[in-house]
């Protein structure tokens, strides 16, 4: 069986994964281990049999000891979810994953789990996860760009001022495509002020390139102050505390059926257990905000 599993990896090794899928699923129906349920899963994933490759993962996890081992069989579970267009499910494979201290591979599946979160509108979770990449190189910029973010969206003031005020000290190390991309930021959250720190910082060693003389352009035009023309964040409540969101949830959801009607630009936030309630200008006439 031994010699089978070797001439299963080697397969693997060359690419050759439906061959390798042959014999792993023989090995497998007689006497399952964690490398070849693993392999299987692999192979099965690289197929693009992806459905199965779940099963074959979550299979894995009953029988896994290894907590390194556990952290990556969750990174292929929450990829599995990605391919099955399931993201919430992806995203909540992926915390899983990051439950088991010091793997090697966790800094990219936290940026992974960043990026899900972000496009999810779960940005409370953003502001969790992510801020221990901001001291990993390869991935401190895109940290960086995803906490300012999230920090704008959910209209957070002391981290939005603790995150521009890192990001305009790193600056110098910043590439000229890192630099447009945060402005083209700034620009569609209509953040002048914050846009125009950032330029007066890049000006010495960047004002004779084009990107920076068409940004320099562009929010001079700009009115001064866009901050109340803000975009609402997607979900309707953010916070940190999962519970009283949920109950915030149901006590939403319940008004809304008992006929209340409560405006698209109202979000309600959670703040180390205070609630607030905010709306947001964007596509306001004379509706009333708030109806119940």
């Amino acid at each position: 069986m031994q010699s089978k599993l070797e001439e299963a990896k080697l397969l693997v090794q060359n690419e050759k994964y439906k061959k390798s899928l042959l014999l792993l699923k023989k090995i497998n129906k007689k006497s399952p281990s964690s490398t070849s349920l693993d392999l299987e899963a692999l192979c099965l994933f690289k197929t693009q049999s992806y459905g199965l490759a779940l099963i074959r993962y979550q299979a894995l996890l009953s029988i896994e000891k290894q907590t390194d081992h556990l952290s990556n069989v969750f990174a292929n579970i929450a990829a599995c979810y990605v391919k099955l267009d399931k993201p919430e499910d992806a995203l909540n494979a992926l915390m899983k994953s990051l439950q088991y201290p010091d793997h090697v591979e966790q800094g990219l599946q936290r940026l992974k789990l960043g990026r899900l979160a972000t496009q999810l509108g779960r940005y409370e979770l953003v502001l969790e996860y992510v801020p221990k990449l901001l001291v990993i190189a390869e991935h401190s910029f895109k940290a960086l760009y995803m906490l300012i973010n999230a920090s704008i969206v959910t209209g957070d003031a002391n981290k939005i001022e603790f995150y521009s005020t890192k990001l305009i000290a790193e600056s110098a190390l910043m590439t000229s495509q890192e630099c447009v991309n945060i402005l083209e930021l700034f620009n569609s959250l209509r953040q002048t002020s914050l846009a125009n720190r950032l330029l007066a910082s890049l000006k010495n060693m960047h004002s004779h390139e084009k990107w920076y003389k068409e940004s320099a352009a562009l929010f001079e035009k700009a009115p001064k102050k866009l901050s109340k023309t803000l975009k609402a964040p997607i979900p309707q409540v953010v916070g940190d505390n999962h519970e009283l969101k949920e109950l915030i949830e149901k006590l939403i959801h319940t008004n809304e059926q008992n006929g209340a009607h409560i405006h698209k630009t109202v979000r309600f936030f959670e703040e180390s257990g205070n609630l607030s309630i905010r709306a947001y200008s964007e596509n306001i006439n004379k509706d009333k905000l708030l109806d119940i």
